[in-house]
């Protein structure tokens, strides 16, 4: 199988493509301008693996959370690749390529992958380490909010800093890492299709519609 996965979440752009299990990829750290960067990164990685855009038999994509603009870019390139070449799109959450990647090259035993959310609030997610396991779903932690669930385990990625004083005795691992498409295109030949794909939203919009100051709707005077 030909794959192609991509991540635009967080502060990196990553492309990777698998062919027949041997990964090829690309990384830019890109704290902006995702939607620039996501095309040549892709068209690098599909030139370095020697394989045509055609050839793509799946989609892989992280579906967040992350900023609100790189998680769309991805999104929507992933559902228009998936619908040009009429291939399935899977899905992974962004946090938990963050973790896989840090499992490999730390020795903790349970770990939080941390992405800041604005507003001083950080997304995370709780894993076991060795063997990995998801121990909990993406989530968004308030300023100081307690999560006595956290404890004793190694905060990673660009949000970890954030989570000091949430927990007895988180540790600070890596704050430099970022989600990278390679980890994602090693796990996307056993990943579930997704019949439709979405994007893990852990924040409400912060646009509120304006009650009571629409226009108000013209009339007909004309007689029936």
């Amino acid at each position: 199988m030909i794959i192609l996965a991509f991540d635009t979440c967080l502060g990196a752009v990553s492309a990777a493509v698998s062919v027949r299990g041997r990964v090829t990829s690309r990384f830019e750290l890109c704290p902006t301008g995702h939607a620039e960067r996501l095309m040549p990164v892709v068209e690098a990685a599909l030139a370095d693996a020697g394989t045509a855009f055609a050839d793509i038999q799946r989609i892989a994509v992280t579906l967040g959370p992350g900023g609100f603009t790189g998680l769309r870019v991805g999104i929507t390139a992933a559902r228009a690749f998936g619908l040009a070449l009429g291939v399935p799109v899977v899905g992974l959450s962004s946090l938990e390529v963050l973790a896989r990647g840090a499992a490999e090259s730390i020795g903790a035993t349970r770990l939080i992958a941390a992405a800041p959310a604005g507003r001083a609030g950080v997304y995370a997610q709780l894993f076991e380490a060795h063997p990995f396991v998801v121990l909990g779903p993406p989530r968004l932690i308030a300023p100081g909010e307690p999560v006595p669930e956290f404890a004793d385990a190694t905060a990673i990625g660009p949000g970890a800093a954030l989570l000091a004083g949430c927990a007895a005795n988180i540790d600070i691992g890596p704050e430099d890492l970022q989600p990278d498409a390679a980890i994602l295109a090693r796990l996307a030949a056993v990943l579930p299709v997704l019949d439709m794909v979405r994007p893990i939203y852990l924040r409400a919009a912060d646009a509120k519609p304006q009650i009571g100051k629409g226009l108000a709707r013209a009339v007909d005077s004309r007689q029936t």
